[in-house]
């Protein structure tokens, strides 16, 4: 009934006028009741109308309002246009055999069968590739972050953070591989049930789905990605040694056993390793966490770009089973992306755990003990010889650190940060004798959600039984980046500078 099919699709125009899709469809159905001409001026207005940039199967509208007038032409008996129109149609889509048959039609009344016959044999089958598929709709995932230490000392701490964090992956992978398995299950039983035409689409559209990564772009991306995390890798190898070549931490073994072979000093081997290992680590470290943060932003921007092309891939899917299995390949590739950056953070926390006796700097002193247990007195002249060689003021840029015995104060003001206070803090080792004075500012910040926690920044002074052994810069983070992939959330640590170099000049030794 082509006069009803006529009447609905006037009617669908009506309820949704601006969708162009109605006319064309409404003028091949006025073609098969003989209203060629009526049938021109629906494709015409159909031409003005918002369109969207694909058809069924993924065909270019535009070619198929081509084959659409050909037909139309066709049948007015105008050959050479509908020649025209539909040789137009077919190099734009030579997926369209429909296009290509209607060809064979005009081809042959034009020039007879020997010509047109040609034509026709190939449009008896769509034997051309796939076109490319509307990706339009497709989103982006994030990579998910990664929490790294930011110092030795929570290297070592975090190494078994990382070996947990081992079992949960391999969980999650293994999750993911097993709904793979099901959801292909169900997909072989859909193909039970499908066209062959429904059948050839759907696996087109997964063969675009695994074969994205070689897109050049993401090509290109995914060696960035390779290169970072090589360079990562390979400060890795330097410092604690990989199969026969050179290492750092080798040569600060070699260094050691050959000042300590004829020294009659206790635990010299263990000074020496220390003097050399722990001021190169913090240095190593920071290079292999530059180099590992810079890993985790190349692998997120491929991720991004990865995720967005398949999930376009995957809209095209009508499916719920099909478009699963389709969003799966980008958690696959999440995780794989991911667990090459926590492959980078194992293999450098267990080495930084394993070394850490010689090469990361221990806990700060414990707590100066209090009179009940066994300390120095409270008040009095009975000041211990390490805070005695400390008496005096020291000039604190905008404030004043005042030593008085136990007495430790500081004072002034901070006008170019009012969030900030002044501090002064004393601790007392007990296995050393020695009396640390730290004192400078602190405070809490959230800026942005770039930093968010609490620091210190000051000077610290450091003296024993002899006198004042150390003094130096002290930095000490306590905070949340929120913003890139490091978090320092758990793990603390601080970083002294010392001014050794200018004890000579400062205090008289």
């Amino acid at each position: 009934k082509p006069g009803a099919a006529l009447a609905a699709l006037l009617r669908a125009h009506e309820l949704q006028p601006r969708r162009a899709a109605h006319l064309r469809n409404a003028a091949t159905m006025a073609t098969s009741i003989g209203l060629p001409n009526e049938a021109l001026a629906l494709l015409d207005g159909a031409a003005r109308l918002e369109d969207q940039p694909l058809a069924g199967m993924g065909i270019g509208q535009n070619a198929a309002a081509l084959a659409i007038r050909g037909q139309i032409l066709g049948t007015m008996g105008r050959w050479a246009e509908a020649e025209s129109a539909l040789q137009a149609a077919v190099t734009a889509e030579p997926l369209l055999t429909e296009a290509t048959a209607g060809l064979a039609a005009a081809t042959t009344c034009r020039q007879g069968p020997a010509a047109g016959v040609k034509i026709q044999r190939v449009s008896r089958k769509r034997r051309t590739p796939v076109p490319p598929l509307d990706g339009s709709r497709g989103l982006q995932s994030p990579l998910r972050k990664a929490v790294l230490p930011g110092f030795p000392k929570q290297a070592a701490a975090m190494r078994e953070v990382f070996r947990a964090e081992n079992d949960t992956l391999g969980a999650e992978v293994q999750a993911t591989a097993d709904r793979h398995m099901a959801l292909d299950v169900k997909l072989q039983a859909l193909d039970a049930t499908s066209t062959p035409a429904e059948q050839r689409r759907r696996r087109a559209i997964f063969s675009r789905i695994h074969t994205a990564h070689t897109d050049a772009d993401l090509t290109a991306m995914q060696q960035r990605v390779d290169q970072l995390s090589n360079l990562a890798l390979k400060t890795t190898y330097d410092f604690w040694g990989n199969a026969d070549q050179p290492y750092r931490y080798d040569d600060f073994t070699k260094v050691a056993e050959a000042d300590c072979d004829a020294s009659p000093e206790y635990r010299c081997f263990e000074r020496r390793m220390r003097e050399q290992c722990r001021p190169a680590l913090r240095i190593a470290h920071q290079t292999w966490l530059d180099q590992t943060m810079d890993t985790w932003r190349a692998a997120d921007a491929l991720h991004r770009a990865f995720s967005k092309r398949v999930s376009g891939y995957a809209a095209n899917l009508s499916d719920p089973d099909a478009f699963a299995l389709a969003l799966l390949a980008i958690k696959e590739d999440e995780q794989a992306l991911y667990g090459a950056i926590h492959g980078l953070a194992v293999a450098w926390t267990a080495e930084v755990d394993i070394h850490q006796d010689y090469c990361v700097t221990p806990d700060e002193p414990d707590a100066l003990p209090s009179p009940e247990q066994g300390g120095e007195e409270a008040s009095g002249d009975s000041c211990s010889p390490a805070l005695n060689a400390m008496r005096g003021v020291f000039e604190l840029g905008p404030a004043k650190l005042k030593i008085a015995c136990e007495k430790v104060s500081l004072s002034g003001k901070w006008e170019a940060a009012p969030w900030l206070q002044a501090f002064a803090e004393i601790s007392y080792s007990a296995k050393t004798g020695k009396v640390t004075i730290f004192a400078g500012s602190k405070g809490e910040v959230d800026s942005l959600k770039v930093v968010k926690g609490a620091f210190k920044s000051g000077i610290y002074i450091t003296a024993g039984n002899k006198g004042i052994e150390d003094v130096g810069w002290r930095v000490g983070p306590s905070a949340t980046v929120g913003k890139g992939p490091v978090e320092f959330e758990v793990f603390k640590d601080e970083i002294d500078m010392s001014f050794v170099g200018a004890l000579d000049a400062t205090f008289g030794r």
